[in-house]
């Protein structure tokens, strides 16, 4: 962790993505981000994570996921990428869920979803909010 970048890197465990919600509040923190701005920043972050958790590793034993930030430009932003590992498998029609990526597209600057055989990325901008 330093003023400009957090790595933080778990396992896929639904258990963990509270431990990375409390370890991003904490940096953005440090790093003087309003708390607002934070708020939404970590929701978001907080719903990229729980895809991880239900998608990725689905019919798979294990797996990880990191989320990496950077403080961006003048006025600052922050610029996310969530990560995995794993196989993303759509949730079936019928669970009633599946607002996540809505949820981030609406509370950032802009959002995109990469997947490929290495894994998913979710890579998000939030609004400018620090000097």
């Amino acid at each position: 962790m330093t003023d400009d970048h957090l790595h933080v890197a778990v396992d896929a465990e639904p258990q963990l993505v509270s431990l990375v919600r409390y370890t991003v509040s904490t940096w953005l923190s440090a790093v003087r981000w309003p708390a607002a701005a934070a708020e939404e920043l970590v929701f978001a972050i907080s719903e990229a994570l729980s895809n991880c958790v239900e998608h990725a590793y689905r019919d798979l034993a294990g797996g990880r996921m990191t989320v990496d930030i950077r403080a961006v430009g003048r006025p600052r932003a922050m610029h996310v990428v969530v990560t995995d590992f794993g196989r993303w498998r759509p949730e079936r029609p019928t669970s009633g869920r599946g607002n996540g990526l809505a949820l981030i597209s609406a509370m950032m600057a802009w959002s995109r979803v990469e997947t490929d055989e290495a894994g998913t990325r979710v890579t998000m901008c939030s609004n400018p909010a620090g000097d």
